[in-house]
């Protein structure tokens, strides 16, 4: 697969951002996060819509979208705060010399990976690195693909789809977008301490090349093990997707651990958490606004999905 670069421009929020809303303080919990990207690869049909129209139509979205997302279209400065100074978002675009489908019908991850402006696995370095990039696609069979990265210092999964839900809410001509923009700091006070922790874990963690995989579920086999668990649980509690996905894996881990003689790997699940406050964070709110819970199986106990999947849930619902 070869992808050209054709094009590429700074895009700016429509409206200047005013005066009082320049500084957009980071909370611990941002500082924490690694400073690194993550992207979202999103495919569409063009359908009779040339490259020329579809590309003028999401960038006059974006701006406008900008105007509700400042900071993501502002720099991070020293890692405490972000200048919403409207530097402006990289628009990127692309030919793809391949059909859509080829990707779609074997998505495997070197490949997506090559459709984000900014590659996944590396760190950020410098300040001067945007907040957020993003990355048009245009495929040999008229598809295209938007894939946008966003820097993890300012945004959680939470946040980048709910960005993402209303970039194509007002490129769909809807423009009653709630306040995204949440001041956290206030409750989750930075540290000058919680930067340097941050700093050497990522230098831990980069020190080695990173490797990401994908792992695909048949549907029905996961309904299958649902019913399954379900019959074992106490009152016939019905397990989601998520919990019995995690207690095969994690079950499947405990098990090449006690092979090895290995201590068996505890599991981490980052929860949203804006409706858990008290009071409750808006929704919408950007930042980094999760907590991490961990569950730990003992060594001499017996691997069973029924009770991996049970522990997950009252993880999940603390």
């Amino acid at each position: 697969m070869e992808i050209r670069i054709i094009s590429s421009e700074i895009i700016k929020p429509s409206s200047p951002t005013p005066p009082h809303l320049k500084t957009h303080n980071l909370s611990l919990i941002d500082q924490l996060n690694l400073n690194i990207y993550f992207g979202y690869p999103l495919f569409y049909n063009r359908g009779d819509k040339s490259v020329v129209e579809i590309s003028d139509h999401l960038k006059r979205s974006l701006s406008k979208t900008l105007t509700h997302y400042y900071p993501f279209a502002g720099r991070v400065r020293h890692d405490s705060f972000v200048d919403c100074d409207d530097s402006g978002v990289p628009f990127i675009e692309a030919y793809v010399d391949i059909n859509m489908f080829e990707v779609l019908r074997k998505p495997e991850m070197n490949i997506l990976e090559q459709l984000l402006p900014y590659n996944p696995n590396k760190k950020v370095s410098t300040d001067d690195h945007p907040n957020l990039a993003v990355q048009i696609n245009y495929f040999d069979c008229g598809g295209f693909a938007v894939c946008a990265c966003f820097r993890h210092l300012i945004a959680d999964a939470s946040a980048a789809a709910l960005f993402l839900k209303n970039w194509a809410a007002v490129a769909r001509g809807f423009s009653d977008i709630k306040d995204v923009v949440f001041d956290c700091s206030s409750i989750f006070p930075p540290n000058e301490l919680a930067k340097n922790i941050t700093k050497n874990t990522i230098e831990r963690q980069r020190s080695i090349d990173c490797v990401s995989k994908r792992f695909t579920f048949d549907g029905t086999k996961i309904a299958s093990l649902i019913k399954e668990i379900a019959n074992r649980f106490k009152h016939r509690r019905r397990p989601t997707r998520f919990e019995v996905v995690s207690a095969l894996i994690w079950g499947a881990l405990i098990s090449m651990a006690k092979e090895s003689g290995d201590a068996s790997p505890f599991i981490l699940t980052p929860l949203n958490v804006r409706k858990r406050m008290n009071p409750p964070f808006p929704e919408e709110c950007i930042g980094n606004v999760i907590f991490c819970v961990t569950g730990n199986w003992l060594d001499n106990e017996a691997v069973d999905y029924s009770s991996l999947a049970n522990k997950i849930h009252q993880l999940v619902r603390c």
